[in-house]
């Protein structure tokens, strides 16, 4: 009995590091890190490659560890026309798009949430291997999923006095060269 549940251990344990190399995630930007105000949605692309023999369909995504003041949306749950099957040695690119979800997902910060704030952590995608073309009968093997460091970090709001300045001078450089204009 032992012996069994060692062996299903093993077994799961090596079909999970073999399903973790079988597909690449790369986030865009590269760093996987975003910089927006509390309030804000933010999200990243994707470019997923299959570095293995098997075939790969994209399930799902999430962030992890999720802070109290952010919240993250799978594109692949809420996009139900999003099917992303990839064949050995295949990859896929997706760029950010929040209308028609696009991308890997979307991170909306709280509008509570505090300048300076900053979740640190990763974005899993997870896929089903299969051993030929899941469309034309391929069998599926095992789950797998593949991972990203990710970032998000809340900006502060610049102040009203400093758009206040900045118009101030720029219309005073207006008025300066107009006047200057004028002479000519």
């Amino acid at each position: 009995m032992i012996k069994c549940i060692l062996s299903v251990v093993a077994l799961l344990v090596l079909s999970t590091s073999l399903s973790a190399q079988a597909l690449v995630l790369e986030l865009s930007p590269a760093n996987g890190g975003l910089n927006s105000y509390a309030g804000a949605t933010v999200g990243w692309g994707y470019t997923v490659t299959n570095d293995s023999s098997d075939w790969v369909v994209l399930t799902s995504s999430g962030f992890s560890p999720l802070p109290s003041w952010g919240s993250y949306e799978d594109f692949f749950l809420t996009n139900l026309a999003k099917y992303v099957q990839l064949a050995p040695e295949g990859s896929w690119t997706e760029s950010l798009n929040a209308l028609p979800h696009t991308g890997i997902g979307s991170f909306r910060i709280d509008p509570s949430a505090n300048p300076g704030d900053t979740a640190t952590g990763y974005i899993a995608i997870t896929f089903d291997r299969y051993d030929g073309d899941p469309s034309n009968g391929g069998n599926y093997i095992v789950p797998g999923s593949a991972l990203a460091s990710a970032s998000v970090t809340v900006d502060a709001v610049p102040e009203p006095s400093t758009f206040l300045l900045l118009g101030g001078g720029l219309v005073g450089l207006f008025w300066t060269r107009r006047k200057s204009l004028a002479k000519v």
